[in-house]
């Protein structure tokens, strides 16, 4: 039987590198520092508008439990149901039309 991988022969991760380096292996790709964290951390403003990102979406869900929750104790199953659909339906309702409408400026117009 041909074995396809071998354990002695080291992981190569990523497309053959035609240039004169050496392709990258698995433990070398993780001392790089490559990823997204890396890219975040030696980018700070970066770092930071997603730390915002994050802040901001923790936030408006948990302003979202808070009016379900709130809904629930007050008059039930029933109340937080039509809450959220308070919430969600015109959105639903009007993000196809917006966004016609978001389309047709220009692209990078501020």
């Amino acid at each position: 039987m041909k074995t396809i991988l071998s354990l002695d022969e080291p992981v190569v991760i990523g497309r053959p590198n035609p240039s004169s380096q050496p392709p990258v292996r698995e433990n070398e790709a993780m001392s790089q520092d490559s990823s997204v964290i890396g890219v975040l951390r030696r980018n700070r403003p970066l770092g930071h508008i997603v730390a915002s990102y994050l802040i901001f979406i923790v936030t408006e869900y948990a302003a979202w439990i808070a009016v379900l929750v709130f809904a629930y104790e007050r008059g039930g199953a029933t109340e937080a149901g039509l809450v959220a659909l308070a919430q969600l339906v015109p959105a639903a309702l009007l993000a196809p039309l917006l966004s016609a409408v978001a389309d047709r400026g220009a692209p990078y117009a501020c």
